[in-house]
């Protein structure tokens, strides 16, 4: 039936669409974040080589970008951040819990957050609710 053909076509409701849609839309402007060179400024660089560096953005505020060499295999690293994410409270201090709310399709996932109480107190812990969209194409994956 033209019914069950349209189902075919697009099988994701109007709100999971608009979610496939913010996760891809925050994928394209990290990438173009990151493949503007200009204007980043060193913060810090451990002795290892780590490197954090930042800039201002207009339209965003102050962004940080890592740069590292992970010694392990990109599948390794990839399953932690992307198949395994609810388990990023164990290796990471700044992450009490990681939830996945709802699975869309392949790339696109719902996420409740909390995040670790920092020393001192400073900042509360805090919740978040996101959209993450993961792409891997040979060699290259991002995560946003």
């Amino acid at each position: 039936s033209r019914a069950g053909s349209r189902l075919e076509e697009n099988p994701f409701s109007e709100m999971e669409m608009s979610y496939i849609k913010q996760g891809e839309e925050a994928l394209q402007k990290s990438l173009s974040i990151l493949g503007d060179q200009d204007g980043w400024k060193t913060e810090t660089v451990a002795g290892n080589g780590d490197k954090v560096l930042s800039k201002v953005l207009p339209d965003v505020g102050k962004v940080f970008r890592l740069e590292v060499v992970v010694d392990q295999p990109l599948d390794t690293v990839y399953s932690e951040l992307v198949d395994n994410m609810e388990q990023m409270g164990d290796w990471n201090p700044s992450v009490k819990e990681v939830k996945i709310l709802q699975k869309i399709g392949k790339d696109t996932v719902i996420t409740h957050e909390k995040a670790a109480a920092t020393p001192g107190n400073i900042v509360g812990p805090r919740d978040f609710v996101s959209v993450r969209c993961s792409k891997r194409r040979g060699s290259t994956c991002v995560l946003a």
